[in-house]
């Protein structure tokens, strides 16, 4: 009885250590040679020399963006993966141009594809029109004030919150009930992180399957002016 649990027992060890043997070696052949790439290739199926290669790298400030969209806990509730036409509308939403692929992810060390998706996908957030900064910031604040049912949390603690003295402060956004938000230095990183997500580029393995209506709009992802709050030493982390 012994010898037959042990002999189970190692079985099961060396089928799962296939089977996962597999799976990487097989991702890794599949995979493990992707890099940049031009929108489209010569007749020899090579990059264009002297071509945009995509996708691009992200900005500095964008970069630290993604910290703090991780530590807010955003990846719990957002994905970043436009999935194939068949498998959801995410097309139809107008979440995207096209399917997200392996190679979109190839300069991310760790990608933020998300855990599971009770609020919209965000692979292209930086390409909705909607979403300009002043409306990242009002949705960063308090959700609840677009949406009253949002389940996602507000970070007023991102934010210096206060009465509007005569006109709206440089830098900062009005709530439209006399009171205005200043975002603090974490605010400004994570809406240039979230300005800076775009898979708006066509790709050899997947081009465009729906036509781009406009230009697609230039996002700022330059600092703004320190705020009056920041001068005063007041935190904004």
């Amino acid at each position: 009885m012994t010898r037959n649990l042990l002999g189970l027992l190692v079985l099961s060890s060396v089928l799962l250590l296939v089977s996962w043997s597999y799976l990487i070696v097989g991702s890794n052949d599949q995979y493990g040679e992707l890099g940049l790439t031009s929108d489209t290739l010569d007749e020899n199926g090579s990059v264009i020399p002297d071509a945009a290669l995509f996708p691009k790298a992200t900005p500095g400030l964008a970069h630290q963006g993604s910290e703090v969209y991780v530590s807010l806990g955003c990846i719990a509730c957002h994905t970043q993966q436009v999935r194939l036409e068949g498998v959801g509308n995410d097309l139809k939403r107008g979440w995207g141009l096209r399917p997200s692929m392996p190679r979109d992810y190839v300069r991310q060390s760790q990608p933020l594809l998300g855990r599971f998706r009770h609020g919209p996908d965000l692979a292209n957030a930086g390409t909705r029109k909607e979403l300009t900064e002043e409306a990242l910031h009002r949705r960063l604040y308090s959700p609840q004030i677009e949406f009253p049912d949002s389940p996602c949390q507000p970070n007023p603690f991102l934010y210096d919150r206060r009465k509007i003295q005569g006109d709206v402060s440089e830098g900062a956004y009005d709530l439209q009930d006399g009171t205005e938000i200043i975002p603090g230095r974490a605010a400004r990183k994570l809406v240039a992180y979230l300005s800076s997500l775009r898979q708006d580029y066509e790709l050899p393995e997947m081009p465009f399957l729906i036509e781009p209506e406009i230009v697609i709009r230039p996002v700022s992802l330059l600092v703004p002016p320190s705020s009056t709050s920041e001068n005063n030493g007041s935190s904004d982390e």
